[in-house]
């Protein structure tokens, strides 16, 4: 037992180490567009890429890679600690759940979530979606204590709804701060400079954080995290298993993914 000790404890501190930066959530992975332009090459915006709503294109400034040094090294390890220690990790744990289960644990944390996503949609004026997340925290905390998301059948809004952009990152944006350089987060992930600062605000501005002792939410945020892995895993290994570079893959497709995103702050150019 004792010679296995300190791979389980390396193995736990990168778990939690990356799970609490993922606290905030890879909502980006969801929605990853990848096309083949991305995974292999660097030249990966024609000028014609964008829609024609985006007239003023002298607007739009370079993308900045400032920190390729710092992004290459905690890309390399962030890839190690996913691929080598949470997947095998996860895939265990898989082994012993249903997927069943795990939609549930997953619909668990989105539901409580919604404290975060209200305020980004009070910031931003959204009135639409801080009644829609109020109206749903109620339906599935009432019906199944969050565990099922029981809003989202057979319903049809009024308004469209969407939460990946209740976050401070694109409440910073529509507010009119541009995104900055391109920079990895430590055990999360693909960033830029106001994505970093947001998903910071995001991690603070949960109010269970503040309900529930520390010693409870932690570890339970820590398992929810880890439960949530399939839903980023694939779509990752999707974009970096067949690059050229791996690194430039990711960043290609998340910046891509976030340049699609409204509102549109900067445009990189070849």
């Amino acid at each position: 037992m004792k010679t296995h000790m300190p791979k389980i404890l390396f193995t736990f501190f990168l778990c939690a180490a990356f799970c609490v930066s993922n606290a905030v959530g890879f909502s980006f992975a969801k929605q990853l567009v990848i096309p083949p332009e991305v995974i292999v090459s660097e030249d990966y915006f024609d000028d014609d890429y964008f829609d024609d709503e985006y007239e003023d294109e002298a607007s739009f400034a370079p993308h900045d890679d400032t920190f390729r040094a710092w992004n290459t090294f905690w890309h390399n390890i962030n890839d190690y600690a996913l691929m080598r220690v949470l997947k095998p990790a996860h895939n265990k744990y898989s082994n012993i759940t249903t997927p069943e289960i795990r939609t549930g644990f997953k619909a668990f944390r989105e539901n409580i979530k919604t404290p975060k996503r209200m305020l980004n949609a009070f910031l931003q004026g959204d009135v639409d979606q801080f009644f829609i997340e109020i109206g749903r925290f109620i339906v599935n905390t009432t019906t199944s204590l969050g565990f099922v998301d029981v809003a989202s059948v057979n319903n049809k809004p009024l308004s469209p709804y969407t939460p990946e952009n209740l976050r401070f990152g694109y409440t910073l944006a529509k507010w009119g701060f541009p995104e900055g350089a391109y920079f990895v987060i430590p055990f999360y992930g693909p960033s830029t400079i106001r994505e970093t600062i947001g998903t910071g605000v995001d991690v603070f501005s949960n109010a269970f954080d503040y309900l529930i002792a520390w010693y409870v939410y932690t570890p339970t945020e820590l398992f929810l995290a880890f439960n949530g892995l399939d839903d980023f895993i694939p779509p990752y290994e999707a974009i970096t298993s067949h690059a050229v570079d791996p690194y430039v893959a990711l960043r290609n497709a998340y910046l891509e993914t976030l340049y699609l995103s409204k509102p549109i702050v900067s445009k990189p150019k070849k």
